[in-house]
């Protein structure tokens, strides 16, 4: 029996401008009282290829102290882009929720983001981009994930 489970995952804001907050709704259930939390770390994967692009965003803990069905509203900030190329960032990229426990990887949550450029992407440079005129968009639908087994 798993000690913990992840019910739901809501997008919470969607077709938002890159440099806008993510935001995700986590309904999960706690089957075990533990005495360590758990740790939820978010990571924006921006190249598979360059993982110094990679960035992680923001760290959470979820108590296990009680048993039951709980809800955690995250509001996520977005990462830097500063000397990321444009051709790095439009086209798809990934958000991954990791829940640790004890430095150990429990369960991974992944969402595809597609990012596209909007009003006139005539600019041949490919360094040169507005945040602004680029919208993200998380594929909700299609959530990736995976449990580990070790506990």
């Amino acid at each position: 029996m798993s000690f913990f489970e992840i019910l739901s995952v809501k997008v919470k804001k969607n077709l938002v401008k890159i440099n806008e907050n993510f935001e995700f709704e986590i309904f999960f259930e706690i089957k075990k009282i533990l005495e360590k939390n758990l740790n939820l770390k978010v990571v924006y994967i921006i190249s598979p290829k360059k993982e110094e692009n990679n960035q992680e965003l923001e760290t959470f803990q979820i108590s296990t102290k009680k048993i039951g069905k709980f809800r955690l509203v995250l509001k996520i900030r977005p990462p830097n882009f500063k000397g990321i190329t444009k051709e790095n960032i439009i086209g798809i990229n990934v958000i991954l929720f990791t829940i640790f426990l004890k430095k150990k990887a429990v369960t991974n949550v992944g969402y595809y983001v597609s990012n596209e450029e909007i009003g006139n992407s005539d600019n041949i440079d490919n360094n040169y981009f507005q945040e602004e005129n680029i919208v993200r968009n998380i594929l909700e639908n299609e959530p990736r994930i995976t449990h580990f087994f070790d506990y």
